[in-house]
This record gives structure tokens, sequence and C-alpha cells, in this order.
């Protein structure tokens, strides 16, 4: 209880900001620093009661456009819409506490207690999806095959990634085809469900399926923009190499270190962290907030609070850079240079952190 409540509570901090800009009375020194994806969405075209994908484009999976659509139905105004957003929003980062609560370590607290909570959580859709994963495990752990495909499913059509932990359970011995043909059954079902809606509507939700999978969407602030804006001072064809590169080397390392060593796992946390790292490490857009994905696997595969501490600092820089240097319109050249500095050594240590995650799990999912 303790643990959901301090969860709860750390992105309900981390909201205040975000519903004071909503309210327009944050004050001005803040603003640099204070961003919502969802408060974006509504002041691009949500407000007046406009829904995603029928009279907005909205470029998410489609569950958190729904959520959206309902909330701005009943929303008399910004304040309102974040609002509802925050109340769902704590209740995921309470959930992911509940689901990693029986592991019994005291990992347990770099959830309730990260300050990504706080600085991430409320910014975007992602700590419902961390929620899918996380339940999905714990029921995996309680043989709920069917339940457990449908939360993967739940969080897919929230965001993307959690997609990347469904083979992990298909995979895992004693194999049986029978209950791998109802999980991918289940599983497509609930994202045909979802997806269906809103197809054919003028803004389709079938966007998101292209803009984060064959889009080609490489940002400034992650480690392959870094590598990507070197290739192209140097002349190369940075964006064809960067998308070989990442592509190829993410194949090869899910079937490697993800697909084998799920088939031997006796638990499926350490395989599926290692399927998700493995996205984090591998992705050419890496949004601050995606590094919520990786928290609960510090508990549930018990990585090492190092590499967690690591992340934490790295995470930190990045928000008290990157922020300043896209919402601040005019920066003394000096100072963006100084905060494009400390952005990259910042996004480095990040990846470095990724990687002492990952390089545990594949020891704890192979052993």
């Amino acid at each position: 209880m303790r643990l959901a409540a301090a969860a709860a509570g750390l992105v309900i901090v981390g909201a205040a900001p975000r519903l004071l800009l909503a309210a327009g009375v944050l004050p001005p020194v803040l603003h640099p620093f204070v961003w919502s994806d969802l408060l974006y969405t509504w002041e691009r075209g949500l407000s007046g009661g406009r829904v995603p994908f029928w009279d907005s484009y909205f470029e998410y999976p489609p569950l958190g456009g729904y959520l959206s659509g309902v909330f701005s139905l009943v929303a008399s105004g910004p304040l309102v819409y974040l609002l509802l957003w925050t109340v769902v929003q704590a209740a995921a980062g309470a959930v992911v506490a509940w689901g990693i609560a029986p592991s019994g370590r005291a990992a347990r607290w770099c959830w309730s207690l990260a300050p990504q909570l706080a600085l991430f959580g409320p910014t975007n859709f992602d700590l419902i999806a961390v929620a899918a994963v996380v339940v999905a495990l714990r029921w995996e752990r309680d043989h709920g095959a069917v339940r457990s495909a449908i939360a993967l499913a739940v969080g897919t059509a929230t965001k993307l990634f959690p997609a990347v932990v469904l083979p992990v359970f298909l995979v895992r011995s004693p194999f049986d085809r029978r209950s791998a043909f109802v999980r991918v059954a289940v599983f497509a079902a609930v994202l045909v469900a979802s997806y269906a809606p809103g197809a054919a509507a003028p803004y389709s939700t079938l966007e998101s399926l292209r803009r984060y999978s064959v889009g080609g969407i490489t940002n400034f602030d992650s480690f392959w923009g870094l590598v990507e804006s070197v290739l192209v001072g140097l002349g190369l064809p940075a964006e064809t190499l960067m998308s070989a590169v990442t592509l190829i080397g993410l194949a090869i390392t899910y079937v490697v270190f993800v697909i084998g060593p799920a088939r031997r796992a006796r638990d499926a946390s350490a395989p599926a962290a290692v399927a998700v790292l493995s996205v984090l490490l591998w992705s050419r857009l890496y949004s601050p907030q995606f590094s919520l994905w990786a928290l609960p696997f510090f508990a549930l595969a018990a990585l090492p609070v190092r590499a967690f501490v690591l992340l934490t600092v790295a995470d930190v820089g990045v928000f008290l850079t990157v922020y300043p240097l896209t919402l601040t319109e005019r920066l003394a050249v000096d100072v963006r240079d100084l905060l494009l500095a400390t952005l990259a050594a910042a996004v480095v240590l990040r990846h470095v952190a990724l990687l002492l995650a990952w390089r545990a799990a594949v020891r704890s999912s192979t052993s």
C-alpha cells in the first residue's frame, strides 16, 4: 500500500506544475522546464469537445486517443482535461507498484521513489503501458495465459513497446502450441478491436503503426540522434545508415538474447527486461519518458542499483537541458552550447546505464 501511495504521490507532484501551466498561472521562470504532451494535444486540436482521429490528428495508438476524446467531451477546459489524465496516470503508477510488490526486494522502491515518476510520468501515456506490462508479468506468474495476453494487447494499443514481451510468453518452456495459439489470437483480437473503430477515420488510428515502426523518426536527444548528427557532419548518408544499423542490431539482439534465453527462463521477468531494454538501446526515437519503461525491472529482474542511479542522474540531466533547449525561443549562443554539451553527456550516460541494466538482465535470463 505504501509503495502504491508513494508512486501515485510522485506522479501527482509532477503533475502539479503541468496543471498550473494549463490554468495559466505557472510562474514564467518554470516555463522552460514544464512540458506536457497531453496539454499539447488539447491545445493542438481537442479543445471544444473535439475528439482524436475524427476531428484532430493524433499520432499515438488508439486507447490513449479514445480516452483523450472522452476527457475532451466532458472537460470544460484544459485544466479539467489534464486533471482527468492526472488521475489516470497516478492510478497507473500505483498499479505498477502493486505489480512489483511481490518481488520482495528493496529495489521495489526504485519505482515508487524514482524521480522519473515526477519528471516524466505526467507527460505522456507511458505509465499506462508500463502498468500493462507489469500486470501481464504478474498474471504470467499466476499462469493466466489469456489475461496476460489481454494486458499486453492493452499496453500495445496505448504504446507499441509492450508487444516485444509477447514472444517471451510464447516460447517459454514447456512450450504449449495450443496455449501459444490462444495467446496470439487473443492479443490480435484486442488489438484489432482497439484500432478498428478509427481505422477509416479522417486521421486514422493506423497512423501510429506507420509513425513508430517504419516512420523513421530520430530525435536529437537520443543516443542514435547524436551518432546521426556526427555522420551528417562527415557528409555520410546518416538516415540510411542509422536505419540499417538500428533495425539489424535490434533484430539480432532480440533473436540471440531474448528468444533463446526465454525458452529456458524459469521466470519471464528477466527475458522481458532484455526485450524492453533492447528496444530502448536500439531505438532512434527516445523521448525522455521512455526511461519509465525500464524502471519496474530493477525490482522484477533484480537489475543492479548502480544502473538505476546512473539512469536517474542521466534522466535528470536530460530533463534540465532538453526542455530549455526546445521551449526557450531565444538562448545566448554560449548558454545553448553549454546545454547541448550537457544534454549529449546525459544522453550518453543514459545509454551506458541502460547497457549495464541490459547486461545484468541477460545474465539473469541465462542463469
